[in-house]
């Protein structure tokens, strides 16, 4: 089952049917349903073996506080989720921590507070109020399906970069199987235990294939072979799964206070939120821990300003290729941050200056696009560009490379 972080470090709350209602009001909503016919796994929020993280990093990291809890024991004691800021005013956490999942009820404003540092005993950690809550409509607290939600802060928070969460046609680029991921949390440190860390502590994860989350499939990770669950407890389409393994052969998991923190792929200006600390069967177990698969969340994301899409600023680099009577362009896009889904080549025409065009969407398997143009006059000189584009707009041009489209040889 799921719990809060409790006085002293311990949990506080198991279930919202089995704790006391002082107890329920503090830990707020970061409890789950009982396990059941319908719930055959027990289903928890979990960083296991992981490591503390540098201080300056991960800023975009952030801790959910019971305000009822803050007043009386500190920021340590009231942290019971974690979340993402995805952009200065918004927060993107788990569904579960801001709704009851007995009653349905979601929890108010006032009773919620973000912080923003990486430990939880600091002076420094910030302290933001909440302007409102959203949960995602399809959100079902029994199966957990889209368990996302956005907070939308009171105030920006801008002396910390926020971090882009994955769209839907970057998925294969930053989820496929085998993709190294990063877990973030304040979580329980050992699995069965109460080690609540005050600083934030992250963990390296490997991304399973889905059949190896929801159907029952297998999947080693350092020598360790992991179980999925069952199709009926683990939706590919809005859930994925992730561990790791140390190199003594521990296993690596969010666990227990993790719930709503980031998993992360990517570096740079390419590092992208890819999914939420969902739930779990127990602690570093040869289950994997399930995530809210962010690649599907686009829509809700962009609707509640938690992902802001900004138009390519550079152009992409370009590789040409002559044929009989067509130019080969691929593209390579430029690490500026924004996301790309499609890129235009033209070829102009030196004689006529008539230009041709092609057109490529960004792969779904994360290999470079191409296209060709056809219909070129070989034996014509062209000058070839090209550009990479969005819903919000389109990068400068690439600087133009010659190319001349040449009759094949046929060998006698």
């Amino acid at each position: 089952m799921q719990w809060g972080r409790g006085r002293s470090g311990a949990a506080v709350g198991g279930t919202w049917l089995a704790v006391a209602s002082a107890l329920v009001a503090s830990v707020l909503f970061a409890a789950v349903p009982a396990t059941g016919a319908t719930d055959p796994f027990e289903r928890v929020t979990r960083v296991i073996n992981g490591i503390e993280a540098g201080e300056g990093q991960y800023g975009f990291v952030v801790a959910l506080l019971s305000t009822d809890r803050l007043a009386i024991d500190g920021a340590y004691q009231s942290q019971f989720c974690a979340g993402t800021l995805t952009t200065a005013t918004t927060v993107v956490t788990a569904g579960h921590c801001v709704v009851d999942p007995a009653t349905g009820i979601r929890a108010r404003t006032d009773q919620l507070l973000v912080g923003v540092g990486r430990s939880l005993r600091s002076d420094a950690l910030r302290m933001v109020p909440i302007a409102s809550i959203a949960v995602h409509p399809g959100f079902r607290q029994v199966s957990w399906a889209n368990d996302i939600a956005v907070i939308t802060l009171a105030e920006p928070v801008a002396e910390v970069a926020a971090l882009t969460p994955v769209q839907s046609f970057e998925r294969q680029q930053y989820t496929s199987a085998g993709t190294a991921v990063t877990v973030f949390g304040w979580g329980n440190a050992v699995a069965g235990g109460n080690a609540f860390p005050e600083a934030l502590r992250t963990g390296s994860l490997v991304v399973f294939p889905d059949r190896a989350c929801s159907r029952e499939g297998r999947y080693e990770v350092g020598g360790i072979d992991f179980v999925g669950y069952s199709p009926a407890d683990a939706d590919r389409a809005t859930m994925l799964c992730a561990a790791g393994v140390t190199a003594s052969g521990q296993i690596i998991d969010s666990c227990q206070g993790d719930s709503g923190g980031p998993l992360v792929a990517g570096t740079g200006a390419l590092m992208r939120l890819v999914g939420i600390v969902s739930w779990g069967e127990e602690c570093a177990t040869r289950r994997p821990g399930v995530y809210t698969r962010i690649s599907a969340m686009t829509e809700f994301l962009a609707s509640n300003g938690a992902l802001v899409i900004l138009p390519p600023t550079i152009a992409p680099a370009i590789a040409v290729q002559a044929l009989s009577g067509s130019i080969r362009v691929t593209f390579t896009p430029a690490a500026d941050g924004s996301s790309v889904e499609t890129f235009a080549a033209t070829a102009t025409s030196s004689v006529t200056n008539v230009t041709t065009p092609c057109f490529a969407p960004v792969r779904s398997d994360g290999k470079p696009a191409g296209c060709t143009i056809s219909g070129l006059v070989n034996g014509e000189a062209y000058a070839v560009s090209g550009i990479a584009a969005n819903a919000i707009g389109d990068s400068p041009p690439a600087s133009p490379i010659p190319a001349t489209p040449l009759e094949a040889v046929v060998s006698r």
